[in-house]
């Protein structure tokens, strides 16, 4: 302690006996108040004028030369002259020494910091410190003029302790505001290094440097030194390479800072004032966006319960009652809202790259999903009052777009663990999906713009697929379709019949539209009650829809979730099998699905891709109708009667599966598959189609099928040449007869065994 003392704080009497020391390029006019300032006042002026030593002592600035008491020399390593000077020195032909090397010795110690931040450290565990406060300001002020470029690596730990001590005796002496803020502000700049390899050298103290900014921000009580540590952290947390100039990069402050940074955020997301909560949830957003890991640890801490209690527009007087479930006005200009809705940019943000994790590790590991905590009630309800007020306020489509999409991909995490998603949201998604065709009961919706653009569509369709999600999560919450009429209102969207009480959407629109309407009734039909469909008459509007393809061909697209509507409507668990294909024979959907097949094979040889699918279920849903031993004519396509008709169908369909094989078309093996078990259920087991199909060469285009197919699926392409005509077609028969006795039996006998 002695030795230290001695060090730094010389006695008078030593000071005489040899030169002060300084750093380099001293010379210079300082600013600080650490040494002897001289000034001087013109005549006729009114203010002083600060001097040098060497005008003081009426040296010429061209005849000083170099320093001898601070071994400093004029020119790159000393100060610059004055152009005055400078033409004196010229016309005098009066050169300079040859500087030394820019390496500090020991006459001239560094001023870069590394040394001052030590005695600093010193001074500031002295007991005495009071005596020496002035000393010791001043000495702060050279120090922050000195690193006003940013702090280097190896001195943060020492920045730590300067800086936690100025916050712990502010309150002593004034002073230490402006030092603390000059301080606080070289914190903006980048952290110079000393060599490449000092960011993994000293990257605990990195971590340890970005922990302390979480300890200030709590720390500070003023608003205006707060304001200058948030810029300083979120620009060492964002600020791009170009801008730090060979200094820590951006990757490697990401990396450091949330080992200790990451808890101060997320708790502070919960209890910080109004002015506060931007910089936490900015610097959170940072922190996520960098990767999936920051984004799991947070998600651990309960960020996105943190973020929903912020939409609680009473925040910090009281919580959000449970009567109050929407403002009244969302238009006045006066309303209360909560800080995560007031900052709803950055909110939802950070709310997409947390639901984007959380989808990822769902799809992932599904049962870590059960580990991560669920925001609870009270949470749930904050998030329900911030969205029915984006649903209500003017010009926030977009808002209220990524809420919906935020809160369903949370329902697909979370499951039946958010409660309260199921007894109040589900009710107000499937009301909202279906506003524009069913009036709405909720007093609160009744004020929600929902028209026709782009935005709107978009919305609708978001709200239908979160309603899809609902009903299967919430299965035991089958009423509620029924009370919010779910299921009439995409009957309006559906049926051309009723396009007169439904909104007057583009025909773009309505399609896309009409698509994911079909689309959710595929996932939900299984879901509803058996009643509830047949109270719709849904298999018949169907097949109303089904046949207008017939007069006015519209997308194939839309034909093709028809037809899977009715797969699954008839062969689904929701109706009595018997009754649902019953429905089918009264609503003539045998005829219509028939002529449907004539119809897409008539368009083109071979039918394209969509067609086959589309084809593909058709045959699917009359093999199920085979099992019902009735028949059934229409006379609007008298041509075409049930189950006569068949033989003529299939005949068809192989015929055309031939040729396209033949030339190398596109098939679609579920196209092949269909046409096949068709055949199976409706030909080969009831002796009179049988024998006709056998007398029409039904039998040898099989053989044929077969043959084709296993030839084009081979990889080389090489294929042996075919026999042409129905004598080859025996010869095969005949050859693959002698190969096995189960063949000799013929197609009935081997039916029979199958």
């Amino acid at each position: 302690m002695d030795k230290n003392r001695s060090k730094f704080t010389a006695q008078a009497k030593d000071k005489s006996k040899r030169t002060t020391q300084r750093a380099k390029g001293d010379c210079l006019e300082t600013k600080s108040s650490s040494h002897t300032q001289f000034y001087r006042k013109l005549n006729n002026a009114e203010a002083f004028e600060r001097i040098t030593y060497a005008q003081y002592r009426g040296k010429s600035e061209s005849m000083s030369g170099s320093s001898e008491s601070y071994h400093c020399v004029h020119g790159p390593e000393g100060k610059q002259y004055t152009e005055k000077g400078l033409l004196k020195r010229n016309l005098l032909k009066q050169l300079d020494p040859i500087p030394p090397e820019r390496a500090w010795n020991d006459e001239c110690p560094p001023a870069l910091g590394r040394d001052m931040i030590k005695m600093l450290v010193f001074l500031a565990s002295d007991p005495e410190i009071d005596h020496q406060m002035e000393r010791f300001e001043n000495h702060l002020r050279d120090f922050a003029r000195t690193t006003c470029h940013g702090y280097f690596v190896d001195s943060l730990d020492e920045v730590c302790v300067i800086l936690y001590f100025l916050l712990e005796n502010i309150g002593k002496k004034q002073n230490l505001y402006e030092v603390l803020t000059l301080l606080l502000r070289n914190m903006e700049k980048p952290i110079r290094l000393n060599a490449s390899s000092d960011v993994i050298t000293y990257f605990e103290t990195l971590q340890k440097y970005f922990g302390f900014f979480g300890y200030l921000l709590i720390q500070l009580a003023d608003d205006e030194l707060f304001d200058i540590v948030s810029r300083a952290l979120i620009w060492q947390l964002s600020s791009p390479d170009v801008k730090r100039h060979g200094a820590a990069q951006l990757r490697h402050t990401l990396a450091a800072a949330p080992l200790y940074l990451y808890q101060t955020l997320v708790r502070m997301l919960c209890i910080s004032s109004r002015y506060r909560y931007p910089t936490f949830l900015q610097a959170a957003l940072l922190l996520a966006y960098d990767s999936t890991d920051n984004c799991l640890i947070m998600i651990k801490e309960s960020v996105i319960e943190n973020i929903f209690y912020r939409f609680n527009p009473y925040y910090p007087h009281r919580d959000l009652p449970e009567y109050d479930i929407n403002p009244l006005n969302p238009q006045d200009i006066n309303i209360k809202l909560g800080d995560s809705t007031i900052h709803i940019s950055i909110t939802i943000s950070l709310l997409l790259i947390l639901s984007k994790t959380l989808l990822d590790l769902l799809n992932q590991n599904p049962k870590q999903i059960l580990l991560l905590p669920c925001p609870n009630e009270y949470a749930q309800r904050c998030f329900l009052w911030a969205f029915r007020y984006e649903c209500r306020a003017r010009d926030h489509k977009h808002e209220r777009l990524t809420l919906a999409v935020i809160a369903n991909a949370l329902l697909k995490c979370y499951g039946e663990r958010l409660t309260l998603f199921a007894s109040i949201f589900m009710s107000d998604i499937l009301s909202l999906s279906v506003l524009t065709e069913v009036p709405t009961r909720h007093q609160w919706m009744r004020s929600v713009n929902l028209n026709t653009k782009q935005m709107d569509v978009e919305f609708k369709k978001t709200l239908i697929c979160f309603s899809v999600d609902f009903i299967k999560t919430f299965k035991y919450s089958a009423f509620t379709i029924e009370s919010e009429h779910w299921l009439l209102g995409l009957m309006y969207l559906v049926d051309p019949g009723l396009c007169s009480l439904r909104a007057k959407w583009s025909p773009a629109l309505f399609a896309e539209l009409r698509k994911v309407a079909l689309q959710a009734l595929v996932c939900t039909i299984p879901c509803m009650s058996p009643s509830l469909v047949r109270k719709y008459g849904l298999i018949r509007r169907l097949m109303w829809y089904i046949e207008w393809y017939a007069e006015v061909p519209y997308e194939l697209p839309v034909l093709y979730w028809c037809t899977r509507v009715l797969q699954v409507t008839i062969q689904g668990d929701c109706l009595p099998r018997y009754e649902s294909i019953h429905d089918l024979f009264e609503t003539h959907g045998i005829i219509i699905l028939m002529h449907l097949c004539y119809i897409l094979l008539s368009q083109k040889l071979p039918p394209i891709e969509r067609s086959q699918v589309v084809i593909a279920v058709c045959l699917q849903l009359l093999t199920g109708a085979v099992k019902i031993n009735e028949s059934i004519n229409c006379c609007v396509y008298p041509e075409i009667k049930w189950p006569i008709s068949t033989c003529r169908l299939s005949q068809k369909l192989l015929d055309d599966v031939l040729y396209s094989l033949k030339n190398n078309f596109i098939i679609s093996d579920k196209w092949i598959i269909s046409i096949v078990d068709f055949i199976w259920e409706a030909i080969v087991w009831k002796k009179k189609y049988r024998e006709y199909f056998i007398a029409h060469d039904g039998l040898y285009k099989l053989l044929d099928l077969i043959t084709t197919v296993a030839s084009s699926r081979c990889f080389n392409g090489s294929t042996d040449k075919k026999r042409s005509g129905r004598e080859g077609d025996a010869l095969r028969c005949r050859s693959a007869a002698t190969t096995t006795d189960s063949d000799q039996d013929g197609p009935e006998e081997e039916a029979r065994r199958a």
